[in-house]
Formats: C-alpha cells, sequence, structure tokens
C-alpha cells in the first residue's frame, strides 16, 4: 500500500508514494515512486512530524513538512496543523505554510498503486 502526497507542495513531494518493509523508527516510512532522472523523496515520521525529504534521516533538510502525530500520514488532520515549505529555498531553515490549495495525503491501496 502508500499514499499520494496532493495539494500546492514543491514538485519534489508531489506523487504516489508505497510503503517500506521497514519503519522509520516506530512508524511506517514511504518512498516516492519516480522515474530515472527524478530526485529521491521520501516521507516519514521524525520528532513529532511528517517530512518529506531527499534522504531518510532524522536530521534531513526537508521539502516540506506537516507538525501531527497521526499514526499514518493519511491520518493526518486536513483541517489541523498546515503544511509547512522552505520560505527561502537558498535559506532552507526559515519555513512559512503552503499557500494556495491545502496538502494532504490519500490513502492508496495495492490496486490503486498499480492503476498509476
Amino acid at each position: 500500500d502508500g499514499v499520494a502526497l496532493n495539494g500546492a507542495l514543491p514538485a519534489d513531494c508531489l506523487g504516489s508514494y508505497i510503503r517500506l518493509a521497514e519503519p522509520f523508527g516506530d512508524r511506517p516510512c514511504y518512498e516516492r515512486l519516480a522515474s530515472s532522472g527524478v530526485r529521491r523523496s521520501f516521507l516519514f515520521f521524525s520528532d513529532g512530524r511528517w517530512v518529506v525529504a531527499e534522504t531518510m534521516d532524522a536530521g534531513a533538510q526537508p521539502f516540506a513538512y506537516v507538525e501531527d502525530a497521526a499514526p499514518t500520514p493519511h491520518e493526518v488532520d486536513r483541517d489541523g496543523a498546515p503544511w509547512m515549505v522552505p520560505a527561502d529555498e537558498s535559506a532552507g531553515q526559515d519555513f512559512e505554510e503552503v499557500q494556495g490549495a491545502p496538502a494532504w495525503c490519500a490513502y492508496l491501496a495495492n490496486s490503486d498503486l498499480i492503476g498509476r
């Protein structure tokens, strides 16, 4: 199974993610399905937030994150905490709320993943 990350997020975040066999800590973790030449992205829980980053490491620089302790990313409250993205890509330390359409994760069963 997996999730689809949707909404007004950076291109490195959007798409379908497949759940990996090994969890990250005590939560499931996911890798984005992408063609060759596209930057890898991982979705995992670290320090009280769901993070999208290039590496699956607690210290990785996020492409985006949402502070929510939901057991899986598709259970994050869509009306709760907003997804955050870098305010200035050159600095990478300051984050701001996603502007425009909200961001959210949708659950994908195996049959949904095959259809993508």
